[in-house]
């Protein structure tokens, strides 16, 4: 054996002898000594992410419900409403009749009484305007309200799942008297401004068409708006939650008062209006006069429903 082979031996052995070594202290885990094999003493180095390729497809986001979609959504709603309103029909009902009728024999009574007469101290008018025009909608339409008012107050109830009670609803809306008064002077207000607008257009243009797209088009704007009679039902600030609720949940706050509020219960009005006729009765009252009364006052609870619902579902759907 020469003296190279002997030398190698020795190598090995100590090299066999120094991977003892560490073995035996990686295999008690002394402290400042690494657990990595000393054969795989090089950093390892951390597994790259695949690139994706320039033409790969990208996930899609999700797609946003079509049109008809929520068209069908929002009528879906509304019948969910008018569905409410079938369960609670007696007590809207009774609400409606307390409050729409005794404001129609009252504004027909002072029609009648104010005919043709103007505001005057002795004799000497103060006014050019009859008062009729002015007064006998107002009185009417106060009444009214305060009948959507406490309709929507009963179907807030059964909502929450409290009592229902016409009489409790009734209180709580004369109650809020200054409330109510003051949101059906600003919705008076838009609709005079509306109005005004649009007839100053249409003589401007010479067009009646012109004048009726910018009335049609201030109506579709005050749409959201109508929910504030149900958040002052539910004792909120009426036109700030409303507002609040139409940022929300936009389509909502549009289509169902809009459907449910509006154009159903004018469609009916229209029949009606075209089928009465002009039988002349009591107290200035017409056939035409009662047959678009007991409309009303069978659609109030429809309509009272429809709100009701909306504002409910908005005033689940966002934070306050």
């Amino acid at each position: 054996m020469s003296i190279e082979d002997v030398k190698g031996i020795e190598a090995i052995e100590g090299i066999e002898a120094i991977e003892a070594i560490e073995g035996t202290v990686r295999d008690r885990g002394l402290p400042g000594v690494s657990r990595r094999s000393p054969s795989r003493g090089l950093p390892r180095r951390r597994p790259r992410k695949p690139a994706a390729s320039a033409g790969a497809p990208r996930p899609a986001p999700a797609p946003r419900p079509s049109w008809t979609r929520r068209t069908r959504e929002h009528a879906d709603a509304v019948l969910a409403a008018y569905g409410m309103a079938g369960r609670l029909y007696r007590r809207l009902l009774l609400v409606a009749a307390v409050t729409m009728i005794p404001g129609a024999v009252a504004s027909s009574a002072l029609e009648t009484w104010l005919d043709d007469r103007t505001i005057g101290i002795d004799g000497l008018p103060l006014v050019a305007i009859p008062v009729v025009p002015v007064l006998t909608p107002v009185v009417s339409g106060l009444i009214q309200m305060v009948g959507l008012v406490a309709g929507c107050r009963i179907v807030l109830d059964d909502l929450d799942g409290g009592p229902v009670s016409p009489a409790r609803a009734l209180r709580c809306a004369l109650r809020r008297w200054p409330a109510l008064a003051l949101l059906a002077g600003q919705f008076t207000l838009a609709i005079t401004l509306i109005a005004g607008l649009a007839v100053a257009v249409a003589v401007a243009l010479d067009s009646f068409a012109a004048g009726a797209v910018l009335a049609l088009c201030g109506g579709v704007l005050l749409l959201p708006a109508l929910t504030s009679w149900a958040a002052l039902a539910d004792g909120e600030p009426p036109l700030r939650t409303a507002l609040r609720m139409a940022r929300g949940d936009a389509s909502s706050a549009f289509m169902n008062p809009g459907l449910g509020f509006v154009l159903l219960p004018t469609l009916i009005h229209l029949g009606l209006w075209a089928l009465a006729g002009s039988w002349p009765l009591v107290l200035g009252l017409s056939l035409g006069d009662l047959i678009r009364l007991a409309g009303g006052v069978l659609l109030a609870p429809f309509q009272a429903a429809a709100l009701a619902c909306c504002y409910g579902r908005l005033k689940g759907s966002i934070d306050y």
